[in-house]
């Protein structure tokens, strides 16, 4: 799969110490690619270092999403940039920032790295994720 990826801040979506941003892989490829269910995540420091990583799956409705050259597939995802829980430092920043995503796509075993979140996650790195979805540009 030839994909690109980036973290999109969804207007709107912080509430109770938390904030939403949607996964956006873009297929860069010549042919269409073809996906089904969650991705997977690995949190990295700025010199690549691994992070804690907690990825919780959504309950939610996985559906084939064919993703032509040039178009676009997404995630929702939801974490605490600012509320510690176990395993977090009692200080700010509650975990180091994640200024990059290992993101392996469903039934895949090769990973991209994605630019962001460019924030800490809390909860030991716990992220919530939703399955992808055809992605339209509207970002919410």
């Amino acid at each position: 799969m030839s994909l690109k990826g980036t973290f999109s801040l969804v207007p709107g979506g912080a509430s109770a110490g938390h904030v939403e941003a949607r996964l956006i892989l873009t297929n860069s490829g010549t042919s269409p690619c073809h996906m089904f269910g969650y991705v997977g995540m690995q949190l990295l420091d700025s010199s690549g270092a691994p992070l804690p990583t907690n990825v919780v799956r959504v309950p939610g409705t996985e559906q084939d999403v064919t993703v032509a050259p040039g178009a676009s597939a997404s995630a929702l995802a939801q974490f605490s940039p600012d509320v510690s829980s176990n395993g977090d430092s009692p200080t700010p920043p509650c975990q180091p920032e994640a200024t990059k995503t290992e993101v392996t796509p469903p039934d895949d075993t090769q990973f991209l790295v994605v630019p962001g979140p460019n924030s800490s996650v809390c909860g030991g790195g716990t992220i919530q994720i939703q399955p992808l979805e055809a992605y339209t540009g509207s970002g919410q």
